[in-house]
């Protein structure tokens, strides 16, 4: 049994489920912000984009992403600590390597 819960390992998945791993080639770990693409818009009209690519002292989260062609997020980790364990979780779990970008 796996130490973490689905909602930890899968946040960004449909119904909180591990993607079909022979999908991706990789995964990644990315620091993260959210960007507000409409400031001048309403507070409940603003769009928001998250931005991945960031160094880790910038980001305000961490995305694990599976890639093949693009990437898919797999799930969103606020600590980097714990994002790196789940990383290393995922590729144990996967077969796939990883890399951390951040």
């Amino acid at each position: 049994m796996s130490e973490y819960s689905n909602t930890e390992l899968y946040s960004c998945c449909e119904n909180n489920e591990a993607p079909n791993w022979g999908d991706f080639t990789l995964l990644t770990l990315e620091g993260c912000v959210e960007e507000v693409s409409n400031p001048d818009a309403a507070p409940k009209d603003q769009v928001k984009d998250i931005l991945g690519g960031q160094v880790r002292e910038d980001a305000e989260f961490f995305t694990v992403y599976g890639w093949n062609n693009g990437s898919r997020a797999i799930t969103d980790v606020d600590d980097l600590e714990q994002a790196i364990r789940i990383i290393q979780h995922l590729s144990e779990t996967s077969g796939l390597e990883h890399a951390v970008l951040c």
